[in-house]
């Protein structure tokens, strides 16, 4: 299984490991009203593909995107805002509350100074008991005092999604490493784990880790592979300090 067809296996097990965490922070927290949630970087909640009607039913879902969306849900409460999550205060007013706040394979578009922002916006939303879900692609840590670590590390990733069918074209290898400070939305502008459980960290939330590349028997290397979920919520010193 290469290529599409692996891409479309992975999605699934997104999908699914979301399908879990609403579940269980629905029963868990909020058992007898609906769960609030925001979808950011999708303008048709496509996140949402295959979820159980049970839990599309007790769902209200805002998604968030600069581009115009199209989908309807017939099974749950769903608004498309067309807008930009960057633009000052725009989640603010236009998405009061979140019970979860979804990033789905979206940052991995956004240059490092957007990253940064995105985070303290989703962080400062979250509710008590609020739950910020990011699943997307990583590669691996570098030496940051190499002046070519980073090219390195994103030729590695490149490499083994190539051997996957997943890779872009090689022109495209270089301009995506280039474009990591160019915000035009091409991709391609990784993290490694590091350096984004650094940036949750710095804006006081805490998080367990998803390895979503692992027991899937094609991939033999699910680190290199970079497909990896992170379950955030405030530390629980930052909720204290905050009262």
């Amino acid at each position: 299984m290469l290529g599409d067809n692996l891409l479309a296996f992975v999605n699934q097990k997104c999908r699914d490991a979301l399908s879990v965490i609403l579940q269980e922070h629905k029963a868990k927290f909020l058992p007898d009203r609906p769960i609030d949630v925001l979808v950011l970087g999708s303008p048709d909640a496509n996140e949402l593909n295959t979820m159980p009607e049970d839990l599309l039913s007790q769902m209200n879902v805002v998604s968030v995107d600069m581009k115009e969306g199209s989908r309807s849900f017939e099974s749950l409460t769903y608004e498309r805002i067309r807008g930009n999550v960057f633009e000052q205060n725009f989640l603010q007013d236009r998405v009061p509350h979140a019970d979860v706040t979804l990033c789905k394979w979206f940052l991995h578009h956004c240059v490092s100074a957007q990253k940064d922002d995105l985070i303290q916006i989703c962080a400062d939303k979250l509710p008590e008991n609020g739950l910020l879900v990011v699943m997307d692609w990583f590669v691996p840590d570098w030496d940051e005092g190499s002046a070519t670590g980073f090219d390195t590390s994103c030729r590695q990733y490149f490499l083994y999604q190539e051997k996957l069918g997943l890779a872009p074209l090689k022109r495209r290898w270089v301009r995506n490493v280039i474009d990591v400070s160019t915000p035009n939305f091409h991709g391609g502008k990784f993290d490694s784990m590091r350096i984004f459980e650094e940036r949750l960290m710095k804006n006081g939330l805490e998080f367990d880790e998803l390895t979503l590349g692992a027991d899937i028997e094609w991939i033999d290397d699910p680190e290199l592979f970079g497909l990896h979920g992170y379950i955030c919520r405030k530390r629980k010193q930052a909720v204290t300090a905050g009262e």
